[in-house]
C-alpha cells in the first residue's frame, strides 16, 4: 500500500485486534495514514515518536486505560485532537473526556461513514 504524504495521520488505539485491524483498513482505504497501537502504553510511545494529526482512543483497555492514556497524551501533545471510541461508555467517562478536551465521544459499533 502506498500512502499519500499529505494524508491525515491517524493513531488508532484499541486492544481488540480484529476491530483495530478492520477499522485501520477502512480508514486507509479512505486515504488516511493509520498507525495502530494495541495499548495505552504503545500509544504513548507512538505519540512521543511522532505526534499524529488525530488519535482515536478506546476507553476500556488492560493496563493503561483510555482516560489515563489521554491524561498522559495531553502532557506530551496538549493540542492533539482525540476522539474517544468505546463500547462501554458511561456518563462519568464522557465527563472525564470532555474535561480533557476530546473532539468527540463515540459509541461502538460505529458506522465508519
Amino acid at each position: 500500500m502506498t500512502t499519500n504524504p499529505h494524508s491525515i495521520r491517524v493513531l488508532l488505539v484499541d486492544d481488540e485486534e480484529v476491530f483495530r485491524q478492520s477499522t485501520a483498513k477502512l480508514l486507509a482505504r479512505r486515504g488516511f495514514h493509520v498507525e495502530e497501537a494495541a495499548s495505552g502504553e504503545a500509544a504513548l510511545e507512538s505519540v512521543r515518536r511522532a505526534v499524529p494529526d488525530v488519535t482515536i482512543l478506546d476507553l476500556r483497555m488492560p493496563g493503561l486505560d483510555g482516560i489515563a492514556t489521554l491524561q498522559q497524551v495531553r502532557a506530551i501533545a496538549p493540542d492533539l485532537p482525540v476522539i474517544i471510541l468505546t463500547g462501554h461508555g458511561q456518563y462519568d467517562d464522557a465527563v472525564a473526556s470532555i474535561k480533557l478536551a476530546v473532539v468527540d465521544f463515540l459509541q461502538k459499533p460505529l458506522d465508519i461513514e
